[in-house]
């Protein structure tokens, strides 16, 4: 049998949907309730499985409503009940539950307990994850279970973006203003705060399904997404990148593990305009270490490894003469004389392409005696 909790501030509605749900075999109606604050109040004890809420009630909506119940009981189904047209095609087509149109239908009731029934699994005794989750930052933001399979399907980009925008700031506390100036910095106050609510329940029942109860929390007005116990690469690539002060032989390895973590710019395929500061500052610092590990590398007379450190600061950065030139350098010493000509003419395409402009004379000048067999050997 399926607990139902009824919460419309109009009471004709509600005696109209309790009569209904009386109606169904499976469902026993544990609680109705006009005032949403003495619904909230009665939540820990009627423990429903659903709760149907009226969307526009005086004091506080249903929105806010259902908010307040998922941080009391992450694991109660919310079924949004509402006259509007307006609400159910613009903001609850997001929602993985379900929404029921005023006036309600035996037939409908039927459809979503129905649906209710199916999703009714033993999650509250859930106690493990599904699997290794890790949180990645580096290149495309994504939920990985396992190492290998996404651990989330978006239904919208903005679901998407609000982890992100969570994961950004995690286990800090975010107001809940802050997230609507930057999510939904054009959309109407009201219409915004319809949007963020869906999708934080629609990321709560998410995480619940990855095994995560609590992850995402509410008070005083912010959110909080608590990560511990998750990976994150960001976070790996914090820890490394302390422990690279240096780049020696000691300490080469580490560097190398922070290069296989970091599988592009943060956030960069994903172009969240509030990402480009922390973008450019994890970028700079990834550079520079890169930087120091190519040096290592030449002056150990590795140079394969000196060739594609090298080629990964060129590939964030492909204007810097100095670099091109290092690695025109390598690729010589390496005795590797087609890789050098393609870069060197790869090099110069693309100055004359972005930049209308030509090699620096002191390129062309060393091109032109690597191309003659000259090297002075120091590689500085």
């Amino acid at each position: 049998m399926l607990r139902a909790m009824l919460v419309d501030d109009e009471l004709p509605s509600l005696t109209w949907l309790e009569k209904r749900l009386h109606g169904l075999d499976n469902v026993v109606i544990v609680g109705t309730f006009i005032n949403p604050h003495e619904a909230l109040d009665s939540l820990a004890d009627s423990q429903p499985d659903v709760v149907f809420l009226d969307i526009d009630m005086p004091g506080m909506n249903g929105l806010e409503m259902a908010e307040r119940m998922i941080e009391t009981d992450p694991h109660v189904h919310i079924v949004f009940v509402t006259a509007y047209n307006y609400y159910a095609t613009e903001a609850f087509e997001l929602s993985a539950i379900d929404y029921v149109l005023k006036p309600v239908t035996t037939a409908r009731l039927e459809k979503t307990i129905s649906r209710m029934a199916t999703r009714q699994q033993p999650t509250k005794d859930l106690q493990e994850t599904s699997g290794n989750v890790a949180i990645h930052c580096f290149g495309r933001f994504d939920v990985v279970v396992d190492q290998q399979t996404s651990g989330m399907k978006w239904r919208t980009s903005k679901e998407r973006e609000l982890l992100a925008f969570l994961v950004h700031n995690r286990n800090e506390l975010i107001a809940k203003e802050k997230i609507l100036d930057e999510l939904w910095p054009e959309t109407p106050h009201e219409q915004a705060k319809a949007y963020l609510h869906t999708c934080v329940y629609n990321l709560r029942k998410k995480w619940l399904d990855l095994g995560y109860k609590e992850i995402l929390e509410y008070t005083n007005g912010c959110y909080r997404l608590n990560t511990s116990g998750i990976d994150c690469d960001v976070d790996g690539f914090k820890q490394l990148m302390s422990a690279c002060a240096q780049v020696n032989a000691e300490t080469i390895m580490v560097c190398e593990r922070i290069v296989k973590l970091y599988k592009g710019n943060y956030l960069e395929e994903d172009g969240f305009l509030w990402s480009i500061a922390i973008q450019e500052d994890y970028k700079e610092k990834y550079m520079k270490l890169v930087m120091k590990m190519a040096e290592y590398y030449v002056r150990a007379g590795q140079y394969p490894q000196a060739a594609s450190s090298y080629r990964q600061i060129v590939k964030l950065n492909p204007f810097l003469d100095h670099v091109n030139e290092m690695l025109l350098k390598v690729y010589a010493q390496m005795g590797d004389r087609l890789s050098m000509v393609r870069h060197y003419n790869e090099f110069t395409q693309l100055l004359k392409d972005e930049l209308g402009i030509a090699p620096m004379q002191s390129t062309t000048l060393l091109y032109s005696q690597l191309c003659d067999g000259f090297i002075d050997g120091r590689l500085s």
